[in-house]
């Protein structure tokens, strides 16, 4: 029971201080009027000077029983402003006590109207900060506020008969109020842009309470100035000043607007009455977007790293209409590849257009919307198509002596292999690498099904393979069987042409030749630079094909085309009058060439392609005669073929049959032999003469033979016949009767005429074709 009347007995205290601070407004306005000594007490604690007069708010403080409402040095607490209307201080003496009137207030105050007031965000709204603001006049002492909204603008009561809305409290988006009182009030106001208190010189506290009555009034038609102590702020110095702000212009075209936020909810106002919370108002000029453009490349698969690319100093026209024909700005796209910025643009759609494409870009023709907002900065991204060149067909390989991409007989054009290398521009290394193979024409297309090896192609924005900007690089890797590889290194340079699309020229196609892999077999004498023609050779190709190839007129035989793998060249019929060679030669051929086996015996020269192959005369058989002077064969005689003059070296040693016949075995050509008998026949006796010289000159492949019998070309004792259709030499040597024993060995005169040596062969070379 106790507890009850205890907790009774604090509320009705609480209504009969609330009752002596809020009683009739005649009482209230009486009250609010200070005397000159109060008057002087208040600026000095203004001051700061509030120690000395301790005593005087001791006094104010018993006079209305606050003493639960003070703090040490008896300004108002906190329990004071929370549990009464902040107004509340402009009763009678209580002004003496309000500690918004301190320098530490006055300080929050500055702080508050010092802050940036740049505007943040039009939504989601609630009072940020709030604070008390008293001001006097005279005898007279007023109170209003000063709030600042989470979009960081001061605003202002626009209702000074509702309740002040506190620190936390949401409110309404702002909306635009087209109210010229207002605008002047705003405008002209404090925190205006042309406020005209500060001239005059006022109080920042006098202003802001005479910015509130202002707007309040402008608004409604009423303020606490209004109301308060009978009007008396009004009528001596708020409402003058109201008069001649709003004798001013109109800023309305100057672009200034106000806007207004809501509160909802109830509280007290400043004359202890229950009201709703007051709506907030302030102005600022209308309120301008900005835009800026931000370039990219559409293609960095193409343009990365490639300084033929270059998206600085391309440049944007900015236009009010769709049509894109009123420009009122121009946007150039600096370094870091973002544009100037446009600013003081009203919010609305505003359009931009591509008027200067930048290096190794397409122009871009499209017209581009873009929605600017009030106290935002619009950014577009605009992309750019890079330039660059399709490619169709991007090799031709050709045979070097028709110029025709068909091969030889015998070789391809297939399945050759090409490096293609990339290089943007100034660039040391590649920045691509391709490896392609020809197809059965020769040709190599810029496409995946002619690539083997290598980085993905480019592609342009149609997925079509095009070639960047820079230089390509050709190179054969690879040669086609039966060709030699091409050594140069192509090159194609892709430069911009200065269209607007971004499609260049074709690349043109690069032709080529390759040199087939030649042979050339030249046929010759032994000792001589004297072709051989007819000569029969079997030709075995690494596939075990086989062909029979015979040499031309001048002794030439000549593969063109050989296929890659080891070739067989075997002798098998040798030209008449030469023997034949009997070891068969092995040519092995590759993309760099071709290599003979046993280059020693069959000599070859890379540098002409040409392999040498001699052969030999075929040596000539020497068959004897042995005849006395009536034609009668004489058996017995031995005859020895020297090497030598001297007669030490022994050839041959053969007899004479009995028909006088004898015969050495075949002779070589271009040597010198001797001669001699060495046993007589029975009844004949050896002759003292000294040997006979023998030597064969012979050119088959020009129907040359000449026999050299003692120093002569033509002796009565040489004839040439033919016998199993070869050359055969025969030499006729006849004895004398005579009464003493006869010498053997003397030349047969008149038994065969010799023929002429060359009449001889070419009868023989014709009946042995």
């Amino acid at each position: 029971m106790k507890r009850t009347i205890y907790c009774f007995s604090i509320f009705a205290s609480i209504l009969v201080m609330a009752f002596a601070l809020l009683q009739s407004p005649v009482q209230a306005q009486e009250d609010a009027l200070l005397t000159t000594a109060d008057q002087e007490v208040l600026a000095d604690q203004r001051n700061g000077n509030f120690a000395a007069h301790l005593d005087v708010r001791k006094e104010v403080c018993a006079l209305y029983g606050l003493e639960d409402y003070v703090d040490a040095d008896y300004f108002l607490s906190d329990a004071f402003y929370t549990t009464f209307p902040p107004f509340s201080v402009m009763r009678g003496r209580l002004p003496l006590l309000d500690r918004y009137q301190t320098p530490a207030y006055q300080n929050k105050l500055q702080a508050m109207v010092g802050a940036d007031q740049t505007w943040k965000t039009p939504k989601a709204m609630q009072v940020a900060d709030f604070t008390q603001v008293s001001a006097s006049w005279g005898a007279g002492y007023i109170v209003n506020g000063l709030w600042r909204l989470s979009n960081q603008q001061l605003a202002f009561c626009a209702n000074g008969m509702h309740a002040s809305p506190t620190i936390g409290q949401s409110t309404s988006d702002p909306f635009e109020v087209d109210n010229p009182a207002l605008r002047k009030a705003l405008y002209y106001g404090y925190n205006g842009p042309e406020n005209i208190l500060e001239a005059k010189g006022y109080s920042l506290e006098q202003m802001i309470v005479a910015t509130n009555d202002f707007v309040s009034f402008a608004h409604t038609g009423a303020s606490v100035g209004t109301n308060a102590a009978n009007g008396y702020h009004w009528n001596n110095w708020i409402g003058p000043l109201y008069d001649e702000v709003q004798s001013r212009p109109d800023p309305k075209e100057k672009g200034y607007v106000v806007y207004m936020v809501d509160t909802k909810g109830e509280g007290v106002n400043w004359a202890g009455q229950t009201a709703p919370f007051q709506p907030l108002a302030y102005g600022q000029y209308a309120p301008k977007g900005e835009l800026q453009i931000r370039k990219t490349s559409s293609n960095t698969d193409l343009s990365f790293q490639n300084p033929a690319y270059d998206l600085t100093g391309a440049q944007y026209g900015l236009y009010q209409d769709a049509q894109a024909t009123t420009q009122i700005g121009t946007f150039t796209i600096q370094e870091d590849l973002s544009s100037n910025r446009i600013t003081d643009l009203a919010p609305g759609t505003y359009y931009i257009r591509e008027t200067k494409a930048p290096q190794g870009y397409a122009l871009d023709p499209a017209i581009h919307p873009v929605s600017v907002s009030a106290n935002e900065r619009a950014v577009v991204t605009c992309a750019d198509t890079p330039k660059a060149a399709p490619v169709d067909l991007l090799i031709q390989k050709v045979d070097a002596d028709t110029q025709l991409g068909e091969p030889v007989a015998g070789a391809t054009l297939e399945n050759a292999q090409f490096t293609v290398r990339h290089f943007p521009k100034d660039a040391k290394e590649p920045a691509r690498t391709w490896v392609f193979r020809t197809d059965a024409q020769g040709r190599v297309r810029f496409d995946e099904a002619y690539q083997i090896d290598g980085d993905p192609l480019y592609k342009d924005h149609q997925n079509r393979p095009v070639v960047p900007l820079g230089q390509l690089t050709i190179q054969e890797t690879k040669a086609p069987s039966g060709y030699q590889i091409d050594p140069t290194i192509h090159t194609v340079t892709i430069a911009d042409t200065g269209t607007t699309e971004p499609a260049l020229s074709l690349v043109q196609t690069t032709t080529i030749p390759n040199r087939a892999i030649e042979l050339r077999l030249e046929k010759r004498q032994t000792g001589t630079n004297t072709p051989i023609p007819g000569t029969t050779f079997l030709h075995t190709a690494p596939d075990g094909t086989q062909n029979q190839v015979r040499t031309d007129e001048n002794g030439v035989i000549v593969w063109r085309g050989l296929a890659f793998g080891v070739h067989t060249l075997e002798e098998i019929e040798p030209s008449f009058g030469y023997g034949k060679i009997q070891q068969p030669i092995r040519v092995e051929v590759d993309e760099n060439g071709l290599v003979v086996h046993d280059a020693e015996t069959f000599p070859y020269d890379p540098e002409t392609g040409t392999l040498t192959v001699y052969n030999d005369v075929q040596p000539f058989p020497i068959r004897l005669l042995k005849r006395n002077e009536h034609g009668t064969p004489l058996a017995g005689a031995e005859f020895t073929l020297y090497a030598d003059a001297a007669c030490q070296t022994v050839v041959e040693t053969i007899e004479t049959d009995e028909n006088g016949e004898a015969a050495f075995a075949p002779i070589e050509v271009d040597t010198t032999y001797f001669l001699k008998e060495t046993k007589a026949p029975d009844g004949y006796r050896l002759p003292q003469t000294e040997a006979h010289t023998l030597k064969i000159e012979a050119v088959p492949a020009q129907d040359k033979l000449l026999v050299h019998f003692d120093g002569e070309t033509s002796h009565d004792a040489v004839a040439i016949e033919q016998e199993d259709g070869a050359p055969t030499i025969t030499i006729a040597l006849v004895n004398h009767t005579q009464t003493a024993l006869p010498v053997t060995g003397s030349a047969m005169h008149g038994w065969m005429s010799a023929l002429g040596a060359m009449t001889v062969w070419i009868a023989l070379r014709r009946q042995k074709q």
